[in-house]
């Protein structure tokens, strides 16, 4: 019996010389590594081989003798080393997860802040460049002040005309852009009758930015020309003035 399992070993160390990790052909041929009591059993058994002068050491293709369990310990080495490594790197993956998360929650509000910041920028912008037009068209053709659709002239061709004046671009003719809505409100009282005209402007006039979220910086203006802002609901005539 002892010289069979001493042949079985030799078998197994030939297909499985020291350095080669093949396991699936050392199982395949021999069966899987034996449990550790089994190996303590064989190991007995060599040293038993060995005190009876019946070779328990065999040579390895390597060049150098290494005892018949060498290979299994290795094995089971690499599997428990393979298994610890994958342990490490889901506990890696998660921590890369968790400090993405920490730095996307203390930046979302800055995010947001500076985009609100920007559209009011835009916003103000585009109530100078109206204003600016109803004070050129006041000046041009006296006929009071017109709502910012006519001043863009929205598909009527050249020249400019006192119902076509092709003051404003028609992006800035916009009810409603970049996250902010516009709304013109013309006076009461109409103005003379401008020459060349179809229909009287007003004598005066409001117009309002409020952000479409609700949450922002509101403006106003009206003929005078100042701006006036708000950061609490809607701005009008009272509100503090906006020098920048």
């Amino acid at each position: 019996m002892h010289s069979d399992f001493l042949s079985a070993l030799r078998a197994r160390e030939q297909v499985c010389p020291r350095g080669v990790f093949d396991d699936r052909a050392c199982d395949d041929a021999y069966g899987p590594c034996p449990a550790p009591h089994v190996r303590r059993r064989r190991e007995a058994i060599t040293q038993l081989s060995t005190a009876q002068g019946k070779g328990a050491v065999i040579e390895s293709p390597a060049s150098s003798p290494i005892p018949s369990r060498t290979l299994c310990e290795r094995k089971d080495f690499m599997r428990r080393k393979a298994s610890e490594r994958g342990s490490v790197l889901l506990l890696e993956m998660l921590i890369v997860v968790s400090i993405l998360g920490a730095l996307l929650a203390f930046s979302a509000p800055s995010f947001m802040q500076m985009r609100m910041s920007q559209q009011a920028q835009q916003a103000l912008a585009t109530l100078r460049a109206i204003q600016n037009a109803e004070s050129f068209y006041l000046q041009i053709y006296h006929n009071g002040y017109v709502d910012p659709g006519v001043l863009a002239g929205t598909g009527i061709a050249v020249p400019a005309t006192c119902d076509a004046p092709l003051l404003l671009g028609g992006a800035q003719a916009q009810t409603q852009t970049n996250g902010y809505f516009f709304q013109f409100t013309p006076g009461p009282a109409l103005a003379v009758l401008g020459a060349g005209c179809t229909a009287p402007g007003s004598t005066t006039f409001s117009l309002t930015a409020n952000p479409e979220s609700g949450r922002g910086r509101s403006f106003f203006v009206n003929e005078f020309g100042i701006i006036h802002y708000s950061d609490d609901g809607p701005a009008n005539s009272t509100s503090p003035p906006w020098f920048w």
